[in-house]
């Protein structure tokens, strides 16, 4: 799939935007604010929960984003 500059923009903007969970303490946070709480604690390629502090690896993809840790995942729409 080819995206022109203005469909990746929006794909970017959604990712960013897409509402996740934590498989720990229950707290709802944006990928953007997991991501940015991960590499403000020194985590890089990875989300973490701003209340509790969980960490975990996410799988992007065009339909949705993956938390994964401990062999478990929950996936999230954008």
């Amino acid at each position: 799939m080819i995206l022109d500059s203005g469909q990746f923009e929006e794909l970017m903007r959604r990712t960013q935007a897409t509402g996740l969970k934590c498989m720990d303490c229950g707290t709802a946070f944006t990928f953007h604010e997991g991501g940015e709480t991960a590499i403000d604690s020194g985590v890089h390629n990875s989300v973490k929960c701003p209340a509790c502090g969980a960490i975990f690896e996410t799988e992007v993809q065009f339909n949705g984003i993956g938390l994964k840790r401990d062999g478990k995942i929950e996936w999230f729409e954008t």
